[in-house]
């Protein structure tokens, strides 16, 4: 039986991506915009990392051993959200110079909120809880061989390839677009694992920027639908209506940059599928 012998680029990235949750959730408890976002997309990183073990290790529970960084990205989600809606609030007014002063209060107001959340929560150690989950690791890689790894690997892959190609070539209904903005993240991130750790698909630098595409595209898109929701809730327990200037002119503002990125993203998903079919 030959021994999988890329076990420790494997183990190098889990433990690069580790470091970079640690050291971006300590900005994250002092409020850093930058370090709340990097803290959050090395978890999604993670996430896809866990969910790749699983495939190729039956012994491997993904779910359970990612429970503990699954709760650091609940446990900040209220902050970065927050966050997200006062960097676009200044994006959409800066061509519209409306006063908005009230509603962005009310961000701020959740920001702080969120803040509070994520600092109760640092009470119970959570950065102390990751630790042992390495030894599972190395256990499942070294039950297995290098055959086993690099099939299940690229089975996975290709699951998720295929499953975003037949979502694109649906009707692109919001419900859609939801499911391919996630996919899409595990997808990129599982593609660089393969490409880094396992050296596969190499000579297909193509990929990655466009699958960057289609997950920025609606990311930025899932802000403005996340917008609305704000509003709603501002005007909801403010006592003020969408149909008044300066708010009317604002949502008008943001559903229009919704429909403009929703039309965006026709283009983007078929050059990828056109990409990806290909792989």
């Amino acid at each position: 039986m030959e021994l999988f012998m890329n076990g420790n680029e494997l183990m190098s990235w889990y433990k690069t991506k580790l470091r970079e949750v640690k050291s971006n959730y300590t900005l994250a408890l002092v409020k850093d915009v930058d370090g709340v976002h990097d803290m959050r997309v090395a978890l999604k990183r993670m996430k896809a990392f866990f969910n790749l073990l699983g495939a190729i290790s039956d012994d491997f529970d993904a779910k359970k051993r990612f429970r503990h960084f699954k709760k650091l990205a609940r446990n900040s989600g209220a902050i970065r959200d927050a966050q997200v809606q006062i960097e676009l609030l200044a994006d959409i007014n800066k061509p519209l110079g409306l006063d908005v002063t009230s509603y962005r209060d009310f961000l701020l107001s959740h920001e702080e909120k969120g803040f509070k959340e994520l600092l109760v929560f640092a009470e119970s150690d959570p950065i102390g809880k990751l630790k042992g989950v390495k030894k599972t690791i190395s256990r499942a890689l070294d039950d297995s061989t290098s055959v086993r790894v690099e099939t299940m690997a690229q089975g996975r892959f290709y699951n998720l390839r295929n499953n975003l190609v037949l979502a694109g070539r649906e009707q692109l209904e919001e419900t859609v677009l939801h499911t391919i903005r996630i996919l899409s993240k595990e997808i990129h991130y599982t593609f660089e694992i393969l490409y880094q750790c396992l050296h596969l698909f190499e000579g297909r630098d193509d990929f990655v920027p466009e699958i960057k595409k289609v997950h920025q595209v609606l990311g930025k898109w899932h802000d403005y639908d996340v917008s609305l929701e704000y509003l709603d809730a501002f005007f909801t327990g403010n006592g003020v209506s969408p149909t008044d200037e300066p708010y009317s002119l604002l949502v008008k503002s943001v559903r229009k940059e919704k429909q403009r990125l929703h039309k965006k993203f026709s283009s983007v998903v078929k050059r990828f599928n056109d990409v990806a079919v290909t792989l």
